[in-house]
């Protein structure tokens, strides 16, 4: 016997706790956008209102007052805003929860209860105060001479003007890092798809099967009702192969520790290991497993014939390299002083537990040999697998209606469901990547179309002195591009970094990927381009004659 020691804390949260964290980040990004947007409306907003707020202090208003002012316009928007996205959370609840994975550890007690509607009341107010507070302490202590003197005149320079060209930057770092976190798990779950299981899993109808012992106790019996049932379900109209397995192979096989003749552990001093599985003699024919090398299984596989197993191609490579394995002996450590066991076959890898960890050394001992009172049974079908359930369930019962039959899934279904946590990861991550883009060209577009409007005197100067509608758009969209080539630098570097805590969640794919960083680097900056091409254009009418007259 043997143990496996594990965290109490990996037992509860199973494997999603790395894809929840990466989740949570991703949430993180997209709140630090929206609140880099909140912060440029509330600094375009308090500029707007800075006469405004001179005439309160002239009027004998204390700074205090007016910061208090300003800060409970946004904070009063914040928690309106919070409390529309906590009536859509409650809404879309169910929606989560379908989208979600059946895997994930604890989905029953996910719920919009008072801990989740308090957060997001604090995160409101804090994201208010947070980035509400500096265009509040600026706008609260003006130059009242300077600011009465030029009533009518837009500030270019200042706290304001830097404070956004900063946003503009955060919000292209943080939107890079999204679409590369997206961009690597697309690429990793497109390469887990074209993974070769080693198996047809086109349709193939499978069904749990457990006899039970108080009405099956002898091994013979245990034969002879699988036998039975792989002959009627073999005749069933449809019906092309029929087998049985003591483990599916995207489940994880009994692990044995064995021993080869001639050399008893591993290099490491320790006994091998190898999943263990009984299958039928039509077993490989029904999961189309091809045979690389001997043979395959025959009736004459039984208790009173020499003890055979077949094996995968991952343990004959490691176990005998650069040898032919078959006719080599194999003893199982587990059951005592066993016979040795002699390879007639070596079959393709088929045991996939997880397509990310790879195949792993797999032996296959014949059923009529070494029967079990539990077997999975597979049937290959010209037709839609599904039509077959209710057949399967009856060929069952019509034997003995005792026995019950679970599990009626078909291929494809289990291994979608292997893939349904790699597939949560990428949309979920890509659905937040795409409203972290769609968030920063919003925002980079309203910033530099406010930046337009506020240099509207400029523009009319340089215009009225002989500058060109071309010279004003370049000036424009340089001002842009600067400023998205450095975000993206920055988010490069930080991608480089944070993209690390994905590793585990990758396959195929490194966490430095040239293709996904060059391609979404490419993509940013042609949004940004994009974003800041509509308000180049606008600067580029400009009335001097127009502008100046209202100055």
């Amino acid at each position: 016997m043997g143990v496996t020691v594990i965290p109490l804390s990996k037992q509860v949260v199973g494997e999603v706790d790395r894809a929840l964290l990466v989740l949570l980040g991703t949430v993180t990004f997209i709140l630090l956008i929206t609140c880099a947007n909140l912060a440029s409306l509330m600094s375009a907003r308090a500029l707007e209102r800075r006469k405004e707020c001179a005439i309160r202090a002239a009027l004998g208003a204390s700074r205090f007052r007016l910061i208090r002012q300003l800060l409970t316009e946004s904070t009063v928007l914040a928690v309106l805003g919070g409390a529309t996205a906590a009536l859509l959370a409650y809404w879309g609840e169910n929606l989560l929860i379908g989208f979600m994975p059946g895997n994930v550890p604890r989905l029953d007690e996910v719920r919009i209860d008072t801990t989740a509607l308090c957060f997001t009341l604090l995160i409101s107010i804090f994201t208010a105060l947070l980035f509400g507070l500096l265009p509040a302490l600026e706008v609260s202590k003006p130059d009242l001479i300077q600011l009465l003197k030029e009533w009518g005149r837009r500030s270019t320079g200042g706290l304001h003007t830097r404070l956004r060209s900063f946003l503009v930057i955060g919000q292209m770092a943080l939107a890079l890092v999204l679409l590369v976190g997206s961009g690597l798990l697309i690429r990793s779950f497109l390469r887990l798809q074209r993974i070769d299981l080693g198996f047809n899993a086109k349709n193939v109808l499978t069904a749990e099967i457990w006899l039970p012992r108080t009405q099956y106790e002898a091994p013979y019996q245990w034969v002879d009702f699988f036998e039975q049932l792989c002959m009627r379900v073999r005749s069933l109209p449809g019906v092309r192969s029929v087998g049985a397995v003591s483990q599916l192979p995207l489940s994880k096989g009994y692990p044995v520790d064995f021993e080869i003749k001639g050399n008893p552990f591993s290099d490491s001093g320790r006994p091998l290991t190898a999943e263990f599985r009984r299958v039928t003699v039509d077993y490989f024919r029904t999961m189309d497993i091809p045979l690389l090398r001997g043979r395959q299984f025959t009736e004459g596989d039984n208790a009173d014939g020499p003890p055979v197993l077949i094996i995968n191609e991952t343990m004959a490579d490691r176990s005998w390299p650069h040898e032919d394995p078959i006719g080599k002996n194999v003893r199982l450590l587990e059951y005592g002083k066993v016979p040795w066991l002699t390879v007639v076959g070596v079959v393709k890898d088929s045991s996939y537990y997880e397509p990310v960890e790879g195949p792993r050394l797999q032996m296959y001992v014949p059923f009529l040999a070494t029967p079990w009172d539990a077997m999975y049974l597979v049937v290959r079908t010209e037709v839609d697998p599904t039509y077959l359930v209710a057949s399967v369930r009856r060929e069952v019962w019509a034997i003995n209606k005792d026995v019950p039959v679970d599990k009626l899934l078909t291929m494809d279904q289990l291994l979608s469901s292997k893939l349904s946590l790699p597939r949560f990861n990428m949309l979920s991550v890509s659905i937040f990547a795409a409203l972290a883009l769609l968030s920063a060209v919003v925002g980079t577009y309203g910033i530099m179309a406010y930046s337009v409007t506020e240099r509207t005197h400029e523009f009319a100067v340089r215009v009225a002195l002989g500058a060109s509608p071309s010279d004003i758009f370049k000036l424009t969209i340089r001002q842009g591009t600067i400023l998205a080539l450095t975000g993206i630098s920055i988010g490069v570097a930080a991608a480089f970094a944070l993209t690390r805590v994905m590793a585990s969640l990758l396959y195929e794919v490194t966490t430095s990927d040239p293709l996904t960083f060059a391609g979404v680097s490419l993509l940013l900056a042609m949004v940004a381009l994009l974003a800041s091409y509509v308000p180049g254009r606008r600067a580029t009418k400009v009335d001097p004659m127009v502008a100046l007259r209202h100055e």
